[in-house]
């Protein structure tokens, strides 16, 4: 019986050791987060990276999987040449600081390039997090969300802070590139949200928040609290369609919140663009 006893807790002692052992191996294996220079302009799956400083990078960066982007107090990063979230991809954004991010033609400030169809934008989930984002889309792209060469499936998120967002070229500040639909959605929860469009080369704008000029809108608008000003460009709807487009296959829905939604020309506040259809909306 001692023996028995004696081995019992020298197996006892083994196992001990190897969970032990395979503890500090996950530890050591753990990604440290990694400080953002002039030189980070890929972000990998599982990371976080931090701004800790004022830093500018004056190449595209490309967001790999999922990934945090953290900001410590007073900390800016300038991107010169745009965020590309593609397809499948996630960038959350949180912390205290700035971002500052204008994209080349036809890429989106902050989301798709090219021809993918984005990926998902959270920007200040966490209550705490008070980050200023100002993106600006290249020629017919979004300033957040979609390319001017595809339709928009991706998704973005603001939860806080306070964000800039303008529409390059008859794009949506938010949303869809110029001449394309919009089928992702777009949920605003608290922040300070501004969302404009600038004029293509046709002399077209496109939404506030929806599709860009002649792009339809097809997704989902959700507002439930904080600050949005929506401005839609020349025969645009401030939320909704862009010019000649329809928001029928859109669900608009506002439960809380200052929404002011502008419309130029012909074109609904909140709806559709100019010889678009103008649907209700929720709330």
């Amino acid at each position: 019986m001692e023996r028995t006893g004696r081995i019992h807790k020298l197996l006892i002692a083994l196992l001990f050791a190897v969970a032990m052992f395979a503890l500090s191996a996950v530890e050591a294996d753990a990604a440290a987060p990694v400080a953002v220079d002039s030189g980070t302009t890929q972000w990998n799956n599982g990371l976080e990276y931090i701004v800790g400083s004022d830093v500018t990078i004056d190449s595209p960066v490309e967001v790999n999987g999922s990934v945090r982007l953290t900001f410590m107090k007073g900390a800016k990063l300038t991107a010169e040449h745009g965020i590309h979230v593609p397809d499948g991809a996630k960038l959350r954004i949180e912390g205290t600081g700035a971002l500052i991010d204008k994209a080349d033609s036809g890429n989106a400030g902050i989301g798709a390039a090219g021809k993918d169809t984005g990926g998902s934008v959270i920007i200040c989930k966490n209550t705490a997090s008070n980050v200023t984002v100002t993106a600006q889309g290249g020629y017919g792209a979004a300033g957040i969300g979609g390319s001017h060469s595809k339709d928009y499936y991706g998704s973005v998120e603001i939860g806080g802070g306070r964000v800039i967002a303008i529409g390059g070229g008859g794009a949506a500040g938010i949303g869809s590139g110029y001449g394309c639909d919009c089928y992702g959605s777009i949920t605003i929860s608290g922040g300070t949200v501004s969302a404009s469009s600038s004029l293509n080369n046709a002399g077209n704008g496109g939404t506030g928040i929806g599709s860009g000029a002649t792009g339809s809108l097809y997704s989902s608008i959700t507002i439930r609290g904080g600050e949005v000003t929506a401005e839609g460009g020349a025969h645009s709807a401030g939320i909704g369609s862009g010019y000649m487009a329809n928001a029928s296959g859109a669900t608009i829905n506002i439960s809380g919140g200052t929404v002011t939604a502008t419309g130029k020309d012909d074109a609904a506040g909140i709806g559709g663009g100019e010889e678009g259809d103008w649907p209700f909306y929720d709330g």
